[in-house]
């Protein structure tokens, strides 16, 4: 089946079970020294067990999870996701790999609280020195602090302090950076709903 499908979109409506999704793929990407790659799964209905070439990197139940795989890759690779699911089950969404440095923004939230917008997300990896993230709204920075990323994750959070500069735009353009010195290190980049406020 090609990966990522749920078993009905792969033609077994009344499928319920155990598959194995199995994809080839090179990667002759050059890499800078502090430069890793990680494989990323949006989804998966209900659980997966994950193998690239060869090596057993985990187990995962339903939402987002990766695995940091440089040490892993050839220039020609193979994956296998073997999952478990009910009839509606599968991977879906996306199944990528992405460079990153060492640290890197995840698990990132925004939401509308009276005309302000907060944001939360954690910092992981590691850095040698404190990092700077930043957090802009339509181009406008909103939110600044410094954060020592950790393994398990480091919160950061902000409530932005400008009012809501676009009160008639349909989406609001969202930005966090994660910064060492000089070198953008992670960049989240995503459209949002404006803020729908209640009629009196």
């Amino acid at each position: 089946m090609t990966m990522p499908r749920r078993w009905a979109e792969g033609g077994w409506p009344d499928f319920a079970g155990r598959a194995r999704f199995r994809r080839h793929f090179s990667f002759p990407a050059q890499l800078d020294a502090h430069e890793r790659v990680w494989l990323t799964f949006e989804g998966v209905h209900v659980s997966a067990d994950v193998t690239l070439n060869g090596a057993a990197l985990g187990h995962s139940a339903n939402g987002p999870f990766e695995f940091e795989v440089t040490a892993l890759l050839h220039s020609r690779n193979e994956l296998l996701v073997e999952v478990e699911g009910p009839t509606d089950g599968g991977l879906w969404g996306e199944v990528a790999l992405e460079i990153r440095c060492p640290a890197f923004l995840r698990d990132i939230v925004s939401h509308w609280e009276n005309g302000r917008l907060r944001v939360s997300g954690v910092a992981a990896g590691c850095a040698e020195r404190l990092l700077e993230w930043y957090v802009l709204l339509d181009g406008s920075t909103v939110g600044y602090g410094t954060i020592e990323p950790t393994a398990a994750g480091t919160p950061f959070a902000v409530l932005a302090d400008e009012k809501s500069a676009k009160p008639d735009a349909e989406e609001r353009h969202l930005r966090v950076d994660l910064v060492n010195g000089g070198s953008l290190w992670y960049q989240f980049d995503k459209l949002i709903p404006r803020e729908r406020r209640q009629e009196a």
